[in-house]
């Protein structure tokens, strides 16, 4: 192979490494919601209101949620 082959190869490489990363970090934004409330419920307050809230944290996650 000469250098030419060799270097359009592994452009097409790194462009499908990068189109795979737009796609995941694509489809990682769109359950953000379900992620939130699955966050809230690790923390074991899912049932808590954001005024209740002690932390500086845990009001934050629980007003975007």
């Amino acid at each position: 192979m000469n250098r030419e082959a060799i270097l359009r190869q592994r452009i097409k490489r790194l462009t499908l490494i990068f189109i795979l990363g737009l796609v995941v970090s694509g489809a990682t934004a769109i359950p953000l919601r379900w992620e939130l409330d699955l966050l809230a419920k690790l923390f074991g307050i899912a049932d808590q209101s954001s005024s209740a809230a002690t932390n500086e944290t845990v009001r934050w996650l629980l007003t975007i949620s």
